[in-house]
C-alpha cells in the first residue's frame, strides 16, 4: 500500500525549500543539443560515402544496401537530428517560461496557453503569450519548426541517371559484296526481290532506312569502298559503236529521244488526243548491245530499242559495260544527264540506341569510274535502272467541239492535259519533285481564251522533298543512300566484316547529394537550438533552480488558500471552466503570510515564520528573494 502523507504534528518542523539546480535537467538540454549536432555530422558523412555510387533497386530480397533502404537511413537520421533539437528547445522553453511567471502576472488561460503551447499549435492564439512572453513565442515556434528539417534533409540524397562511355574493338557488320546470291537471282539479268524492295524504300523515303543495332547503346565510325552514281553532262569523248559508226553520247541520247518520241506520236490513233512531249525518258548504255542487234534499217533498230528498253520491260536485257560507259541516260526537259559508275571511298558514323542504330554521317568520296563492275556492283545498278527506265510524256486530249452534241455553238473547243508514265517508277520516288512537269510554252495550250484544264503539277511538299537539288544531284544521293541501306538486311552483311574502336554507352542510377542544401537545414535549425539553449541556461541561472511542467509541480505550486476559493465548482478540471476564474491573473512568488504561511507551530530551522512559494492572485505574491526562507 503507498503511504499516507498526513499533517505533521505541532512539534515538528517545516522543511525548506532546496535552492539547488538539479544539473540532469541542464545536462539532457545540452545533451540533446550535442547528440543532434553529432547525429546531423553523422548525416553529412554518409551521404557524400554514397554519392556517386550506383543505387541498386531493391530486387525483392533483403539488401541493407539497397536505394531503398539508405534512402530510410537517411530520413531515420533526420528525424533523430529533429527530435534531439526540438527535446532541447522544448527543455529550455520549460525553465524560460517559469521566469516570465516570476516577472509578470499571466491569466490562468494565458498559464495554461504557455504550458500547452509547444504540443497543441492552437494556444498561438492567446494574445499573452505575444504580448507577455514574446522569447517563450520564439522558442516554441522554433519546436514546431524544427520538423521541418527532417522534411528537406533527405531530399539532398537524389538518384539521377549518369552515362558513362567506354571504347573497345569490336567486331561490326560490313557490306558483303561478295555474296552474289543476295544481289542476282541465279545466272539471270534479274535483280533479287530483296534488292528491289530496297531500291523502291530509298526512292520513295529519299532517307536511309532503320537498322538493328549489333551493339545496344553504342556508336563507331566505319570506313568502305562501295558503288555510287556520279552525274554530269555526256562526256563528248566517249564513243559508242552503232553498227559501224561512232556515236557520241550527246548523239545517242538524242536519237534514243527521237525514236521514242516517234513511237508514242505513232501509238496515237484518235484524233481527239495530240503527243505534246516526251518530259523525261531515262535507259541504261547497258542496254546498247541489244541495239547492234535491233533491225537492218536505221529506224527499225532505233525505234525497238525504244520499244524494248523504254516502253516494255523485261525485253531488253542489260549487258556487260562498254569500255568507257556510263551506268544510266536521262533526257529531261531537254536536259541530257549521264551517270557513270564511280568506286566511292564511304565514312560512315553509326550510332545505336538498344535496338535500332541510326547513320548519323556519311561522308564520301569519288575514287575512280568502274569499267567491269563486280555482279553486286552491276545488280545495284540494275535496280536503280529498273526503278528511273522509262519516260513521262504530256498529251493533249479533246474533250468538246463547237456543235456539239449539247445542241450549242461554241467557238473555241476545250482541251485538257495530262501526264502519262510508262515503265518508270519515278513517280513514286521523290525525285519526281525535281521534274519540271509544266516548263516549256509547247506545253501549253495554242488557242487563246480556250478553258483549257492546266496540266497537273507537282505539289510544293513534293518539291520541298528535293531541298532545292537537281535532278542529278538526287540520283548522285539516291545511289550512296541505296548502298548504305543495305546495312538494313543482314542477307546483305558480314555480321563479323569489319574491326573498329566502339564507343558504348552505359546507363545507371547514381546517388547525387546536394551538400548545400544538408548544411543549410541543419545549419538554421543548429543556430535556432543554440538560441533556445542560452535562452534556457539563462532562465537557470535566474530562477536558481530547476522547473518543469509535470504534475507534481502543478501540485507544489497551486497550494495558495486562494485558488482553493476560486476553483471551488472545478475541482473536477473539467472544460469548459468558469470564466472567471479563467481571467482570474496569477503570479509565480511568495505569497503572503495569511495566503501561503505554514501551519500552526511549524518552524524552520531559523526559528522564523516561513512563506510558500507558488501560484497565487497577483496583488497576494510578493517576488522572490535570493536570501528568503520559503518552504
Amino acid at each position: 500500500m503507498s503511504p499516507i502523507i498526513g499533517p505533521q504534528n505541532s512539534n515538528s518542523r517545516a522543511r525548506k525549500v532546496q535552492r539547488r539546480t538539479d544539473w540532469r535537467i541542464p545536462f539532457r538540454m545540452i545533451g540533446l543539443l550535442i547528440a543532434g549536432v553529432s547525429l546531423a555530422v553523422i548525416h553529412h558523412v554518409f551521404y557524400p560515402s554514397l554519392n556517386g555510387n550506383e543505387a541498386r533497386s531493391d530486387s525483392g530480397q533483403w539488401d541493407p544496401a539497397s536505394q531503398q533502404w539508405n534512402i530510410r537511413y537517411g530520413t531515420a537520421l533526420a528525424f533523430l537530428v529533429k527530435t534531439c533539437f526540438a527535446g532541447s528547445v522544448a527543455i529550455a522553453y520549460h525553465q524560460h517560461i517559469w521566469q516570465d511567471f516570476r516577472s509578470t502576472q499571466f491569466t490562468v488561460q494565458g498559464i495554461s496557453a504557455l504550458f500547452a503551447v509547444v504540443h497543441d499549435v492552437a494556444s498561438f492564439l492567446h494574445w499573452e503569450i505575444l504580448m507577455k512572453a514574446k522569447i517563450g513565442m520564439i522558442l516554441a515556434i522554433i519546436t514546431w519548426l524544427l520538423p521541418l528539417s527532417a522534411l528537406i534533409t533527405p531530399s539532398t540524397l537524389t538518384v539521377a541517371s549518369q552515362t558513362s562511355k567506354a571504347n573497345a574493338t569490336e567486331l561490326v557488320p560490313s557490306i558483303y559484296f561478295s555474296r552474289n546470291k543476295s544481289f542476282q537471282i541465279g545466272e539471270t539479268d534479274q535483280v533479287t526481290p530483296v534488292l528491289g524492295r530496297l531500291a523502291a524504300s530509298t526512292g520513295s523515303s529519299g532517307s536511309f532506312l532503320s537498322i538493328a543495332a549489333p551493339i545496344p547503346r553504342s556508336s563507331y565510325r566505319t570506313d568502305f569502298l562501295g558503288p555510287s552514281l556520279r552525274c554530269g553532262p555526256p562526256n563528248s569523248t566517249k564513243q559508242f559503236s552503232y553498227h559501224n559508226e561512232k556515236l557520241s553520247a550527246e548523239d545517242m541520247i538524242r536519237r534514243i529521244y527521237d525514236a521514242t518520241y516517234d513511237w508514242f506520236a505513232g501509238d496515237i490513233t484518235s484524233s481527239n488526243e495530240t503527243l505534246e512531249a516526251v518530259i523525261y525518258m531515262a535507259t541504261s548504255p547497258m542496254n546498247i548491245p541489244y541495239l547492234n542487234d535491233g533491225g537492218d534499217s536505221d529506224f527499225t533498230a532505233w525505234t525497238q530499242f525504244a520499244v524494248q528498253c523504254i516502253v516494255s520491260t523485261g525485253l531488253c536485257p542489260m549487258m556487260a559495260f562498254a569500255a568507257n560507259s556510263d551506268a544510266l541516260w536521262i533526257q529531261q526537259e531537254k536536259e541530257n544527264i549521264a551517270c557513270a559508275l564511280y568506286e566511292t571511298n564511304y565514312t560512315v558514323q553509326f550510332e545505336a540506341s538498344n535496338i535500332t542504330q541510326e547513320i548519323r554521317s556519311v561522308e564520301f568520296e569519288f575514287l575512280q569510274p568502274i569499267q567491269e563492275p563486280s555482279i553486286s556492283y552491276f545488280f545495284i545498278v540494275h535496280s536503280l535502272v529498273d526503278l528511273l527506265a522509262g519516260a513521262l510524256t504530256v498529251s493533249k486530249l479533246k474533250v468538246n467541239d463547237a456543235g456539239a452534241a449539247d445542241g450549242r455553238a461554241h467557238g473555241n473547243s476545250t482541251y485538257f492535259t495530262q501526264v502519262l508514265s510508262t515503265r518508270t517508277r519515278i513517280w513514286s520516288t521523290l525525285l519526281i519533285g525535281a521534274l519540271n512537269i509544266i516548263g516549256g510554252a509547247e506545253l501549253q495550250d495554242p488557242l487563246e481564251h480556250s478553258p483549257n484544264r492546266p496540266l497537273p503539277s507537282i505539289s510544293q511538299e513534293d518539291r520541298a522533298l528535293t531541298r532545292g537539288k537537281t535532278l542529278g544531284f538526287l540520283i548522285e544521293e539516291l545511289s550512296r543512300n541505296l548502298t548504305m541501306n543495305l546495312f538494313s538486311d543482314p542477307r546483305f552483311l558480314n555480321m563479323n566484316g569489319y574491326s573498329t574502336i566502339v564507343t558504348t554507352t552505359s546507363s545507371k542510377n547514381v546517388y547525387r547529394y546536394a551538400s548545400r542544401n544538408l548544411f543549410l537545414s541543419y545549419g538554421i535549425a543548429i543556430l535556432a537550438t543554440l538560441f533556445g539553449v542560452a535562452v534556457g541556461i539563462r532562465a537557470l541561472l535566474l530562477n536558481g533552480v530547476v522547473h518543469s511542467t509535470n504534475f507534481a509541480a502543478i501540485v507544489a505550486t497551486t497550494r495558495d488558500a486562494s485558488l482553493a476559493t476560486m476553483t471551488e465548482g472545478a475541482s473536477m478540471g473539467n472544460e469548459p471552466m468558469p470564466k472567471e476564474m479563467l481571467q482570474a491573473e496569477l503570479r509565480f512568488g511568495a505569497l503572503d503570510a495569511t495566503h501561503g504561511h505554514i501551519e500552526d507551530g511549524q518552524q524552520t530551522s531559523d526559528d522564523t515564520r516561513a512563506r510558500r512559494v507558488g501560484f497565487g492572485l497577483a496583488g497576494q505574491v510578493e517576488k522572490l528573494e535570493k536570501e528568503g526562507y520559503y518552504v
